[in-house]
């Protein structure tokens, strides 16, 4: 019963996260997933894939709604981040999890000191959409390796290429990471079934589903808000979870790295 409220209340947590700052929710997700249940390394990643895919498809849908989604740029960036999302899923395979815990702190930290010291403008860089390719195949490698939903890289780079309003980079980059959660969750349902109920290949179905509940729940309110938090405010309290989070995880690494963690 702990597991399930413990679930639920990351659900709320990360729904809210994922409609106001534009981010799947996987950088909540991935460090704090392990303190509610028993998974090792791949499987969080895997099951923070499904959730996230779950969560933003759900905002999409709202938010293609009120149609604020710039569906010209998450159709050419979409694409690019499933390639990445699945290949490195993929990888995972022959990769320690040591490695995948220092990677996604890494990212994280690299994000917040990026933001922090400001986004540069290159609005007027030459060769736009083949910048955003390779971006969205960046993004899309950073999700599937690490199990965040690719919005800690998509939302500052729409908004340093000047791609998007401030206030359609949350729901562009929910559809964007429609392409990128699938992908990425296909390469690990892909692994050989462990046996279980709604356990499929590395994804833990049934944990998905329920931390998702209390997603939607938060993500309806957040969503009608989203549009009224001003940048800076928002800006400042992303930094400030995202660094909290790599310190955390950073640890994590470490523990597990010198045998006093859990595999």
């Amino acid at each position: 019963m702990m597991e399930l409220y413990l679930l639920v209340s990351l659900g709320f947590v990360v729904g809210a996260f994922s409609a106001l700052f534009g981010v799947g929710g996987g950088v909540l997700i991935v460090p704090l997933l392990p303190l509610a249940v028993n998974l090792g390394v791949r499987e969080t990643i895997a099951t923070s894939l499904f959730a996230i895919l779950l969560v933003v498809a759900n905002n999409t849908i709202a938010f293609q709604r009120k149609k604020v989604i710039e569906w010209k740029i998450a159709l050419r960036m979409g694409p690019m981040t499933a390639v990445g999302s699945y290949t490195a899923g993929w990888a995972t395979r022959w990769l320690s999890p040591v490695f995948l815990k220092y990677l996604l702190a890494s990212l994280l930290l690299v994000f917040v000191i990026r933001a922090w010291a400001g986004i540069r403008d290159i609005s007027q860089a030459k060769g736009k959409n083949w910048i955003a390719a390779g971006v969205g195949v960046i993004a899309g490698m950073a999700s599937g390796l690490s199990g965040v939903g690719s919005g800690v890289i998509l939302s500052p780079f729409m908004m340093a290429m000047r791609l998007v309003e401030h206030t359609r980079v949350s729901p562009t980059a929910n559809a964007i990471m429609c392409f990128t959660t699938s992908f990425g969750a296909l390469a690990f349902v892909s692994w050989p079934e462990a046996g279980q109920p709604w356990v499929w290949g590395q994804v833990h179905a049934e944990k998905s589903l329920v931390l998702v509940l209390g997603a939607w729940i938060s993500s309806y309110f957040a969503r009608r808000w989203q549009h009224r938090v001003p940048e800076k405010p928002r800006r400042r309290i992303l930094l400030a979870v995202l660094f909290l989070l790599s310190l955390k995880v950073f640890w994590d690494a470490y523990s597990l790295q010198v045998g006093t963690g859990h595999p």
